[in-house]
């Protein structure tokens, strides 16, 4: 779903830093969303499928991948298989701190093999260090975290095209925005038109270019964003489904049970259950 995502970084550390495990079984679609900071993503064991601003990549074993900052992204299991794997987020004000032309630039994919078993490596020094409860761990880690940074500034580094920034920037702005504001106010009445009228688009205009962007109906995407906020709920508070589903815009109890088991071939009480009993 192509919700804006606000990392909630380590209070300590500009990361948010994750080894992600799940079986073939229990594998799920991270729908489309967005974020600020940059992200990698190396799988230890099995692949992963990315979908990056409209391009479909196949992550293997050993590779990293680089979702640059405010790139639309989704993420599924392969699903034949169990994953494991790395996922690193390094927060935007960082990124800036480090290099203040970030807005100009973004990270080519790294095919070197070399640099590939580097960046293997120091994420597998920030696992080492994640847990420890060392007073210094922080420093330490910041240190290979600067370090992996150096890594894509002095290798991955490439221009923005001069040339398509004007449009793709104006595009994004605006896309940006639309997705902000549904992520802002999902929980109440939202309507294509009242969107169109917003962003100073007809009702017509505004579908297309929101499908061209994003891949999806506009109904689509807040019906995502809301089940994403229901299934947080579901997994985190004991509140009754009811409540849920009703505070989350769902106008009944009926359209959310439809449009959760559409995304998750289950039930939301049966959902709840299996997740209880696996904590």
């Amino acid at each position: 779903m192509n919700t804006y995502e606000k990392i909630q970084m380590n209070k300590d550390l500009p990361l948010k830093f994750e080894v992600v495990e799940v079986t073939k079984e229990k594998q799920k679609v991270i729908h489309k969303h967005w974020h600020r900071s940059i992200e990698i993503i190396m799988p230890i064991e099995g692949s992963i499928h990315i979908w990056d601003e409209g391009k479909i990549v196949n992550v293997t074993k050993n590779e990293a991948y680089i979702i640059n900052s405010k790139n639309v992204h989704s993420l599924k299991g392969d699903g034949n298989e169990d994953y494991k794997g790395y996922m690193l987020q390094v927060k935007y004000d960082f990124l800036i701190k480090c290099f203040k032309d970030m807005d100009y630039i973004f990270f080519e994919q790294i095919k070197s093999k070399e640099l590939n078993e580097k960046i293997y490596d120091l994420l597998k020094e920030i696992e080492l260090h994640y847990e420890e409860e060392d007073e210094h761990k922080n420093v330490i880690i910041e240190g290979i975290l600067m370090m992996i940074v150096h890594i894509l500034l002095s290798h991955q580094k490439r221009i923005k095209n001069s040339g398509k920034i004007m449009d793709s920037d104006r595009d994004k702005k605006r896309i940006l925005g639309i997705t902000k504001y549904i992520e802002d106010h999902y929980s109440e009445d939202i309507s294509v038109n009242m969107l169109a009228k917003k962003f100073n688009l007809s009702y017509g205009h505004f579908e297309r270019f929101f499908k061209k962007n994003l891949n999806m109906t506009v109904k689509q995407y807040i019906t995502n964003v809301r089940i994403n906020k229901c299934r947080d709920e579901l997994l985190n508070t004991d509140y009754a489904i009811v409540y849920i589903a009703l505070e989350n815009g769902f106008p009944n109890i009926q359209s959310f049970y439809k449009e959760f088991n559409k995304v998750f071939n289950i039930t939301p009480a049966r959902f709840r259950k299996i997740s209880q009993i696996n904590k």
